[in-house]
């Protein structure tokens, strides 16, 4: 409970700075992938449909600051062969999922339409699900996996609607640098990124 107060008062002290001349905000959907580095065993499932929404406020023609709040759910499912006396014998299943609350908080850079942002990821495990052969096995989360930091990147372009409205396309980069799982390897995510914006009216 004190992680979850920690990440609103973080969002709501965020909005509170950002309010005024030249804030944008939007709506974004994030389709992606995820893996985990060093690990020749790609897991099947491991596509990801996530959301959420930022909060942009530019210093001036190029430079801004952003934050907000994602959602991250990173599903796996992984298959092993068992072999007896150098026969195949079975097959077992596990699944793992993973859903987290993300705060990003990003600068940004733009220039002609296209744009860089980077930055931090504040990662908040909302729910575990572990399952070994199609049966829940485990609910509980994992006490090192419940707060993670990260580092993100996304490129992209800005295309104007109207004269406030805008659409974003990007390609976002995810990289959690402390997790925990049973190959000692780095998570990444990567996909893509597609946001209707707003900019609000100045005061």
């Amino acid at each position: 409970m004190k992680q979850k107060n920690i990440l609103l008062f973080v969002i709501m002290l965020s909005v509170n700075n950002l309010y005024g001349q030249n804030i944008a905000v939007e709506l974004s959907a994030m389709p992606g992938i995820h893996r985990q580095l060093f690990d020749p065993v790609f897991p099947k499932n491991n596509f990801q449909m996530n959301g959420g929404f930022f909060i942009t406020k530019s210093f001036s023609n190029k430079f801004s600051l952003s934050t907000g709040l994602n959602t991250r759910i990173l599903k796996s499912k992984r298959t092993y062969d068992t072999y007896y006396h150098g026969y195949y014998d079975h097959t077992d299943t596990v699944l793992t999922k993973r859903s987290y609350l993300e705060l990003p908080l990003n600068c940004g850079y733009k220039w002609n339409g296209f744009y860089v942002r980077g930055g931090i990821n504040i990662n908040y495990l909302m729910g575990y699900l572990y399952q070994f052969n199609n049966e829940i096995e485990s609910k509980q989360k994992p006490n090192d996996m419940n707060l993670l930091l990260g580092l993100n990147m996304n490129v992209g372009y800005q295309i104007k609607l109207a004269e406030q409205w805008y659409i974003n396309s990007a390609i976002f980069y995810d990289y959690p640098i402390l997790f925990s799982n049973p190959f000692k390897s780095p998570l990444m995510n990567y996909g893509l990124m597609v946001g209707l914006g707003y900019h609000l009216k100045s005061k």
